[in-house]
């Protein structure tokens, strides 16, 4: 079994890590996928991670968790680091905004989730400096 090491808070909506949060149901975490209720196991024997509440096929939503925790952070700060690009300043970022015909995240576009970024960050003028 895979360990979950993030989850979305119920109430803020903030993805939030297994370190952070309440042990148990006092969490009061779901799965970044299925919505289902995660309970925090931190016990003093296994490493800490989330487990679901009741049985589920989901997988945990790992993947999902880290793409919203990453357009948490880019909404969050108006400059950062990406490898071969230097720094990147950006001018009031927006959450899944429309880049021309393409609608973010709709589960259709064919292209990484990375190019559709750079894409969005083009069209929005986004600033490109280097060191």
């Amino acid at each position: 079994m895979a360990a979950f090491k993030l989850g979305i808070d119920r109430k803020s909506g903030k993805i939030g890590s297994i370190q952070e949060v309440p042990k148990g149901l006092q969490c009061d975490c779901i799965c970044p996928d299925c919505s289902q209720q995660f309970v925090a196991a931190q016990g003093r024997k296994n490493e800490w991670h989330f487990r679901y509440h009741k049985e589920t096929k989901c997988n945990g939503g790992q993947e999902t968790a880290l793409h919203r925790l990453a357009k948490e952070i880019i909404l969050r700060n108006y400059q950062f680091e990406l490898p071969e690009y230097g720094t990147i300043l950006s001018e009031n970022p927006e959450y899944e905004k429309r880049f021309q015909t393409i609608q973010p995240d709709d589960g259709k576009t064919k292209r990484t989730k990375f190019i559709q970024f750079i894409l969005m960050m083009k069209e929005n003028k986004i600033c490109r400096t280097t060191k």
